[in-house]
């Protein structure tokens, strides 16, 4: 990545998907049965399955156990990918922890592939 290049945030991603017009994401409660079925669904290829950080992973799942875990947007493409790593290793906690967790999830996200060198 180029450092003068922009990236875009999550809100800048909300408003392409919804063409510039007002969206509203209502709060969704992820069982860790819904869990482990978004991540049965797999990642898109950008993500590297091999890099899993099991310490971040235990630390989210204590937070979730203790009530502490603040939420998360997860993004899905329009595959129904996991778009993030980040958001993967989320998934990963609340299906481990055996704790339903409020999280928003943002369906049919379009391109969502890291800015790279060209």
């Amino acid at each position: 990545m180029t450092d003068n290049m922009p990236q875009e945030t999550p809100a800048d991603l909300i408003r392409k998907a919804s063409n510039g017009k007002s969206v509203k994401v209502p709060p969704t409660t992820i069982t860790p049965e819904m869990a482990k079925s978004y991540l049965s669904l797999g990642c898109e290829e950008w993500i590297d399955p091999d890099d899993i950080d099991e310490d971040w992973i235990a630390t989210i799942e204590q937070e979730m156990r203790d009530g502490k875990f603040p939420g998360a947007i997860i993004t899905l493409s329009e595959n129904y990918k996991i778009c993030d790593d980040d958001h993967r290793h989320i998934l990963m906690a609340i299906a481990r922890c055996g704790v339903p967790v409020g999280n928003m999830i943002l369906f049919n996200i379009p391109e969502l592939r890291p800015q790279l060198e060209s």
